[in-house]
């Protein structure tokens, strides 16, 4: 799949019809190990607050996804945030019900 602003870009499927570019995942969390921490708890609640989260599904969750939402940065703005220059926080977190070894084989 190609997209136009970026070169070529490879998407991952994350569920339900929607879908995250490769190379703006930071993290693949298993639901069950990374909640243990209460670090974790925090920083989910965190970007719950901040309505940086997301269900793909409202099923019991697996695995949560942490990417960068580079979906609306406008062309000037893009080649900043390729130079590590623009401190726009754009982290998002996905929770999703594929397990995050599922995620992990569909980008291998």
């Amino acid at each position: 799949m190609k997209d136009k602003e970026h070169n070529s870009a490879i998407y991952l499927h994350i569920g339900n019809n929607r879908t995250v570019r490769e190379r703006d995942v930071i993290g693949i969390f298993d639901m069950d190990t990374a909640t243990v921490s209460s670090e974790t708890r925090k920083f989910l609640r965190n970007m719950e607050k901040k309505g940086k989260t997301e269900n793909v599904k409202e099923e019991i969750p697996k695995s949560f996804l942490l990417y960068r939402d580079m979906h609306d940065v406008p062309p000037l703005k893009m080649e900043k945030v390729r130079r590590g220059r623009d401190k726009s926080d754009r982290s998002r977190v996905s929770i999703i019900q594929l397990s995050s070894k599922s995620v992990l084989g569909r980008i291998k």
